[in-house]
């Protein structure tokens, strides 16, 4: 008589992964706010906006960078159980401190702690998590590039923090 055995991953097993899946989603959610409030950026300055409505910007661009902070925080929320959701976590408060951040000295604080963040990362981190962390450090750089080159620029009255 052979005895069949079948193994099921327990409940707290699989609400780690549900949650973990629900970290990494997030995140992937976060980023494409953070790329969409980039083309906003870009299209309202290509646009003129600051000539048309004597406004450094429009509302639309305003509400993009606050989309990002809400989703920042909500993967910063989340309590990481794995060294991917940390990675993640890290990155996520790091994004969050970059839109909210109200000097250039600020934005840079964050670039170098991100930097950091990838170089300490555990060797065990999956391809995938390591790849979106990488993009979210790609784009707190963009974004202090993107807020130094409008300092500079005379026409331009844009203030930070850019979720404000």
């Amino acid at each position: 008589m052979s005895k069949n055995i079948t193994t099921t991953r327990s409940r707290a097993a699989k609400a780690a992964a549900k949650q973990e899946d629900n970290s990494f989603d997030h995140f992937c959610e976060m980023m494409v706010r953070v790329l969409l409030a980039l083309e906003e950026e870009e299209l309202a300055a290509d646009a003129g906006w600051h000539m048309i409505c004597h406004q450094p910007y429009c509302a639309e661009v305003d509400a993009a960078w606050k989309l990002v902070k809400i989703q920042a925080d909500k993967v910063s929320e989340l309590k990481p159980r794995s060294a991917n959701e940390k990675l993640l976590h890290r990155m996520a408060v790091l994004m969050s401190c970059a839109v909210s951040a109200d000097c250039i000295k600020v934005l840079e604080a964050a670039r170098s702690h991100a930097v950091r963040c990838m170089l300490k990362a555990d060797k065990d981190i999956s391809p995938e998590v390591r790849d979106l962390a990488d993009e979210a450090r790609d784009g707190i750089e963009q974004i202090l590039e993107h807020t130094s080159a409008r300092s500079c620029d005379n026409n331009s009255t844009r203030h930070l923090p850019l979720a404000a």
